[in-house]
C-alpha cells in the first residue's frame, strides 16, 4: 500500500458498490490510510504515525518505530514517541542508562559507557577528548592535553623524546638539539649558548683555536685557512714583507734583509733595473735608459751590444762586422766594426760575381739557349738561377728540319729490322733514314733465338740438317759453331787437341766409335796410388782435370809405406818418405804430423814435428803445442816471460816513453832489445795510446794498427812488431803493451 502524508487532490473510492466523491482534506484522511496523516492504522501495517515525515523522532517516514524509542499507539489517533535512553532503565542496545541528560558523567546521553576517545570530556578523569586517534594534535589518545615531554610532537614542537635529558638530540624545551642551545651534544666541543664567535667557544660549538676563522685572544688575525701566503699567516699574525711567506703583491719573501740576493728587501724578485747588482749582472743603475753606461740588461755598454751610446757611437747593429749592402742595392750605408757609419759593398745579379741567393751569374740578364746537340744543358736565367735550356738534339723525338734531321724516333740507336725481315728502312743514329740491319736463319750470323747459322749448301740461304747447324739454326750434338759468317765443326772427341779459338781444348782422348779411338776416352778419370803423386785426365768437355793423392798439408796424417823394406841407396824410390832407416832397412813414416797447412813454426812444419812441440792427432788432423820445460825455446810461442826455463831471463826492465815525441828513444830501445835478447820481448808504456779505441791512432811516425802487425819507422830502420799481449785501462787513455820484435 502506497502511503502519502500530504495530498490535496480529489480521490475516488469504491464502497458497497457505489461511487462516493468527497473533497480531500487533512480532517478526513483517516478514511484513506496514509502514513504521516496522524492516524495509527494497523490494518495498513503501521507501527506508529506521529503525523510527520521526519526520521529520528521515534517514528520514521515509513511509520515504523525507530530503535531506542517507544510510542503510545491508540488506533486512529496520533502516536506519541519518546526515547528509551534516559528513562533510568537499561533497555536492549544500551550499555547504561543513568536517567539524566549529562554527557560528561560515566554514562553518556546515548546510554553508552563513557570512554576516552568518545569526544566527551569526563571531568573526573579526562583533560580533553577530541574523539580521534591522533596523538599529534592538541589532545593525545590518552585524553591528556598535549604538552612538551609527552613523547608526541605537537604544535610548535620540533621534537618530543618524552625524557628530561637536555644533552641528547631533543632538549627539554622540545627543540631539536643545535649548536647554540647552551647544551653540549654529539660532536660539539663546547656550547655557550650565545652568538659570539670571538669568545672561547665559537658559534660552530668548537673550542676557539688559531685557524678557526675568528680572531680571539692574542691573535692579530684569523682567516680560517692553512695558507701562509695570504694576508694572515698560519700563526694568526698579519703578514708583512720579511716574514718568509709570499703574500699579496709580494713577488718573493726570503725572510732576510739582504738586497743583493734573489729577493730584495721590498719582497720583489731581484731583476735587472732594481738598482742592486745581483748574480751575472755587471751593473745595475736602476733606470730604463739603454744608452747610458749600464744597459737595460745590466751589462756594461760596449760597441756591438746593439745599443747606440750617443756620446761615442754613430750606430750599433749588435756585432763587430762591417756588413755588405742588401743584395740588389746599388749603394748603402752600413754600421762598421767600430760602430761608425760607413759605405757598404754592393752585390747584385749581373755583376758577374756569384753571391747572395744566386746559383749563377754570367754578367747579364739574358736567358741563353742550349746549343744543338746538348742533352741536357743548364743556362743562367735573368734572376741568376740555373734553369733548364730548351733542348734541340737528335733523339729528342721531334724532327728538326732546321738542323737537317730526316727523322727523329726519340733515340740515337740505329734499329734493326724485325727478325725474319730481309730489308727495311729505319731512323739512324744521326736522325737520317737508313736501311736497317736484317737478321734471319740462313744469313750466316747468329742472332735472335739462333744457336748457330751455318750453311753447307751455298746460295740456299737455308741451313740443312747434319752439318752441325740444323735447319732451324740449332746446334747439333758434337759440333762447335763459331765466327761470322758462322761455321760448325766436329771437335771434342776427335783425338786432336784444338787449343786455339774457338775450341780452346785442353785435351782430347777421343770418344768410343770415333775413327780408331782407343781407351781411355774422354770422361775416364785416372786413379792415384802413390803418396804425393797426382794424375791428369780429360773430361767430356775436353777440359783437363787433376787427381791428387795423399799429400802433406791435406789435414789427414798419412804414414805412407812405413815399415816397407828398402835400401838407403834407393830410398827415394823405395819409400814414400824418401827416408830409409839404415838400422832396420825399413821406410820411415811419410808424415810425423799433418795440421792441414804448410805453415812453418806452428809446431808442424812440412809434416814434421817442430823442436819444442808435442803433437796429438785426432781423426787424422794434428794439433801441436809447446811444452815449457822441455829445454827448447819454441819460437813464436815461448819467450823469456812465459817460459824462462826454456828461453832464459829477460834482460831489460820495462822502459817508459815519457813524451810522444821521444821517437829516437823508442828506436834505440828497439835496436838494443833486438840485438841482445834470445826471444825479444818489450813492454812499453806509450802515453796517449788507447787500444780500446776502434780506430788506430797515429803517434808521429809510429803507425799502430789495433791488435795486428805494427811497423815502426825510424829513418832507415824498420821494425816489424807483433802485439802479443796488452793490459787496458791501467791509466785513463794509456795502455801497457807487450811487443815481440823481429
Amino acid at each position: 500500500m502506497v502511503k502519502h502524508k500530504n495530498i490535496k487532490l480529489l480521490m475516488l473510492a469504491s464502497l458497497f458498490g457505489f461511487l462516493l466523491v468527497f473533497p480531500f482534506s487533512s480532517a478526513n484522511t483517516a478514511l484513506f490510510g496514509i502514513c504521516g496523516n496522524g492516524n495509527l492504522e494497523y490494518f495498513n501495517g503501521e507501527d506508529c504515525d506521529d503525523g510527520n515525515s521526519i526520521n529520528g523522532d521515534g517514528c520514521n517516514v515509513s511509520c515504523f518505530i525507530e530503535a531506542g524509542f517507544e510510542c503510545t499507539n491508540i488506533p486512529y489517533n496520533i502516536s506519541v514517541c519518546t526515547p528509551l535512553c534516559g528513562n533510568g532503565t537499561v533497555n536492549p542496545g544500551e550499555q547504561c542508562d543513568d536517567g539524566n541528560a549529562i554527557n560528561t558523567d560515566s554514562c553518556t546521553n546515548s546510554c553508552q559507557n563513557a570512554i576516552c576517545g568518545d569526544g566527551l570530556i569526563q571531568a573526573s578523569a579526562e583533560q580533553c577528548d577530541d574523539g580521534n586517534s591522533i596523538n599529534t594534535d592538541s589532545c593525545t589518545n590518552s585524553c591528556l592535553t598535549a604538552a612538551c615531554g609527552d613523547g608526541y610532537v605537537q604544535g610548535t614542537e620540533q621534537c618530543d623524546d618524552g625524557n628530561a635529558i637536555n644533552t641528547d638530540s631533543c632538549t627539554n624545551s622540545c627543540l631539536t638539539a643545535t649548536c647554540g642551545d647552551g647544551f653540549v651534544q654529539g660532536t660539539e666541543q663546547c656550547d655557550d649558548g650565545n652568538g659570539i664567535n670571538t669568545d672561547s667557544c665559537t658559534n660552530s660549538c668548537l673550542t676557539a683555536t688559531c685557524g678557526d676563522g675568528y680572531v680571539q685572544g692574542t691573535e692579530q688575525c684569523d682567516d680560517g685557512n692553512a695558507i701562509n701566503t695570504d694576508s694572515c699567516t698560519n700563526a694568526c699574525l698579519n703578514t708583512t714583507c720579511g716574514d718568509g711567506f709570499v703574500q699579496g703583491t709580494e713577488e718573493c719573501d726570503d725572510g732576510n734583509a739582504i738586497n743583493t740576493d734573489s729577493c730584495t728587501n721590498s719582497c720583489l724578485i731581484a731583476t735587472c733595473g732594481d738598482g742592486f747588482v745581483q748574480g751575472a749582472e755587471q751593473c745595475d743603475d736602476g733606470n730604463t735608459i739603454n744608452t747610458d753606461s749600464c744597459t737595460n740588461s745590466c751589462q756594461n755598454a760596449i760597441c756591438g751590444d746593439g745599443l747606440i751610446q750617443a756620446s761615442a757611437e754613430q750606430c750599433d747593429d749588435g756585432n763587430s762586422i762591417t756588413e755588405a749592402c742588401a743584395y740588389g742595392d746599388a749603394s748603402c750605408t752600413v754600421c762598421g766594426s767600430s760602430c761608425q757609419q760607413v759605405p757598404g759593398t754592393t752585390t747584385f745579379c749581373g755583376d758577374n760575381i756569384l753571391n747572395g741567393p744566386e746559383q749563377c751569374d754570367d754578367g747579364n740578364n739574358i736567358i741563353e739557349d742550349c746549343p744543338y746537340g746538348d742533352t741536357p744543358c743548364n743556362v743562367c736565367g735573368p734572376l741568376c738561377q740555373e734553369i733548364a735550356g730548351t733542348l734541340h738534339f737528335c733523339g729528342d723525338g721531334t724532327k728538326d728540319d732546321l738542323n737537317g734531321e730526316q727523322c727523329d724516333d726519340g733515340n740515337t740507336i740505329t734499329e734493326e729490322c724485325a727478325y725474319g725481315q730481309t730489308s727495311c728502312s729505319v731512323c739512324g743514329a744521326t736522325c737520317s733514314s737508313v736501311s736497317g740491319a736484317t737478321s734471319f736463319c740462313g744469313d750466316h750470323i747468329v742472332n735472335g733465338f739462333e744457336e748457330c747459322d751455318y750453311d753447307t749448301n751455298p746460295g740456299s740461304n737455308q741451313p740443312k740438317n747434319g752439318d752441325g747447324c740444323s735447319s732451324t739454326c740449332k746446334k747439333e750434338s758434337g759440333y762447335t759453331c763459331f765466327g761470322t759468317p758462322n761455321t760448325c765443326e766436329f771437335n771434342c772427341g776427335n783425338e786432336t787437341v784444338q787449343s786455339e779459338s774457338p775450341f780452346f781444348e785442353q785435351c782430347d782422348e777421343g770418344v768410343p766409335g770415333y775413327a780408331g779411338a782407343t781407351a781411355p776416352f774422354n770422361g775416364d778419370a785416372c786413379v792415384v796410388s802413390v803418396y804425393g803423386d797426382s794424375c791428369n785426365w780429360c773430361n767430356t768437355g775436353c777440359e783437363q782435370e787433376t787427381v791428387r793423392g795423399k799429400y802433406c798439408g791435406d789435414g789427414a796424417l798419412d804414414v805412407g809405406n812405413k815399415g816397407a823394406a828398402c835400401a838407403v841407396s834407393s830410398q827415394n824410390t823405395d819409400c814414400d818418405s824418401n827416408i830409409c832407416d839404415p838400422t832396420t832397412n825399413t821406410c820411415t813414416s811419410a808424415e810425423e804430423c799433418d795440421d792441414g797447412n804448410l805453415d812453418n813454426a806452428d809446431g808442424c812444419s812440412s809434416c814434421n814435428i817442430d823442436s819444442g812441440y808435442t803433437c796429438v792427432t785426432i781423426a787424422g788432423i794434428s794439433s801441436c803445442a809447446t811444452v815449457c820445460g822441455d829445454g827448447v825455446c819454441a819460437l813464436g810461442s815461448e819467450n823469456c816471460n812465459s817460459c824462462n826455463t826454456d828461453c832464459g831471463i829477460c834482460h831489460i826492465s820495462p822502459p817508459t816513453i815519457a813524451e810522444e815525441h821521444d821517437i829516437g828513444l823508442f828506436g834505440s830501445l828497439l835496436n838494443g832489445v833486438r840485438d841482445t835478447l834470445i826471444s825479444p820481448i818489450l813492454r812499453i808504456k806509450i802515453p796517449g795510446l788507447d787500444f780500446s779505441q776502434p780506430e788506430p791512432e797515429v803517434i808521429e811516425k809510429v803507425m799502430l794498427f789495433d791488435h795486428g802487425i805494427t811497423t815502426f819507422e825510424f829513418g832507415e830502420d824498420v821494425f816489424n812488431i807483433d802485439i802479443i799481449n796488452k793490459t787496458e785501462d791501467l791509466l785513463p787513455g794509456e795502455d801497457y803493451v807487450i811487443f815481440k820484435i823481429y
